[in-house]
């Protein structure tokens, strides 16, 4: 189930997050959360969340 969720999201989307992920390791945790605020704010501002809020409200699934 995790992995079919995983999938349906944007490749590009997971990309990014997992490239956060990996280089926030090693930050001090001001900084880790200054970085994710950034990576979040990037994607909710990208055509994928216009996308995936559009459908929510249209009740359909998203076309990622």
């Amino acid at each position: 189930a995790l992995c079919d969720t995983l999938l349906a999201k944007p490749p590009a989307v997971l990309a990014s997050g997992k490239r956060f992920f990996y280089r926030q390791i090693e930050k001090p945790l001001h900084d880790a959360y200054r970085d994710a605020a950034a990576v979040i704010t990037s994607h909710m501002l990208g055509d994928a969340a216009l996308e995936g809020v559009t459908a929510f409200v249209e009740k359909r699934k998203p076309n990622c």
